[in-house]
C-alpha cells in the first residue's frame, strides 16, 4: 500500500518520471511490482534525481516537479512517510554533497524543515558515537 502510495504520486505529479523509470528498469534486475519501493527508490529513482540535478539548468522545470512532490510527502504527517523522505529521498542527496546546493534550490519550506531534521539526528548521532569511544 505504501509503494502504491509513493508511485502514484510520483507519476501522477512528475508524468515524465515514469519513462525515465522503465527505461532504467529495461537493464535492471528491479522489478516494479516485485520490489519494495525502498529498493526501487534507492537503486533507481534516487541516481536518476541525482543525475537531474548534475544538469540542472537543462532540467529545472522536471526538477520543479520532482521536489513539488517531495514537499508534498514532506508535509504528509504520517511517520512511515516522514520516515521514507528523510532516509530514502534525502539522505541520499545529502550524500552527494556536489548536488546538496542545487537541492536546496529547489526545496519547500517542508522540505527544508525534513532536512534540518535529518541535519540534527546525523549531529546527535555522531555525538552519541564520540561518546562511546571516549567514555
Amino acid at each position: 500500500m505504501f509503494k502504491k502510495k509513493i508511485l502514484s504520486m510520483l507519476f501522477q505529479e512528475v508524468p515524465e518520471m515514469r519513462g525515465l523509470l522503465d527505461e532504467q528498469l529495461k537493464d535492471s534486475f528491479i522489478e516494479l511490482e516485485r520490489d519494495g519501493i525502498r529498493v526501487i527508490w534507492g537503486i533507481e529513482i534516487a541516481p536518476c534525481i541525482e543525475q537531474l540535478l548534475r544538469e540542472a539548468e537543462k532540467n529545472q522545470a522536471l526538477l520543479k516537479k520532482i521536489f513539488g512532490m517531495i514537499e508534498k510527502l514532506a508535509a504528509d504527517p504520517d511517520g512511515e512517510t516522514q520516515y521514507f523522505v528523510l532516509h530514502n529521498i534525502l539522505q541520499p542527496i545529502r550524500n552527494e554533497k556536489e548536488v546538496t546546493p542545487i537541492a536546496m534550490r529547489f526545496m519547500g519550506e517542508e522540505t527544508k524543515r525534513c532536512w534540518k531534521e535529518l541535519g540534527e539526528y546525523w549531529r546527535e548521532f555522531q555525538l552519541w558515537q564520540l561518546s562511546r569511544t571516549q567514555g
